[in-house]
């Protein structure tokens, strides 16, 4: 495996953590219009919400002069099928960039939204974030949960379906 590390992907807020979390590869539905994420997706999961606990160094690829800066373009974030792609040039820019501690970028699924990943290994005692108790969604796939998450969901015309019940 090239460059194996581990990673944590973050966003500023609950909706695009959501989008980038299960919009992927989602179409819209002909008959709803609307993208429908199988309760599978979501079971067992949870949206927490954490705190820096110290200032971070990111690579932007947020516009086009930051793709350029590393010799690339919107294509390498567009295109789903550029994913491998996208990784290994997440590996040039770790070596090349011995400080930065994770990458920002627009989010594909929640424009004009930041997401972010961070690599674990970049941080001296591994605990780069704090947990906040008191937010997020805790389980996703309760009525609940799954219902917070389509009222956030809900402008992006996504949501959880459950499975039904013979």
């Amino acid at each position: 495996m090239l460059d194996p590390y581990q990673v944590l992907y973050l966003a500023y807020d609950p909706t695009t953590a959501l989008a980038e979390s299960v919009l992927r590869s989602r179409p819209f539905a002909a008959e709803s219009g609307m993208r429908l994420i199988p309760y599978a997706a979501v079971h067992g999961r949870s949206l927490s919400v954490v705190r820096p606990r110290r200032d971070l160094t990111l690579v932007s690829l947020v516009d086009e002069a930051d793709l350029a800066a590393v010799c690339q373009d919107s294509t390498l974030l567009e295109d789903e099928r550029n994913y491998p792609q996208a990784r290994r040039w997440a590996s040039e820019i770790r070596a090349q960039a011995s400080d930065a501690m994770g990458l920002i970028w627009q989010s594909r699924r929640n424009r004009p939204r930041l997401a972010l990943v961070l690599f674990h290994d970049r941080f001296d005692d591994g605990k780069p974030l704090e947990s906040d108790p008191d937010g997020g969604i805790g389980d996703l796939g309760s009525a609940t949960g799954a219902a917070e998450a389509n009222r956030l969901l809900a402008p992006l015309r996504a949501e959880i379906t459950f499975p039904r019940r013979s």
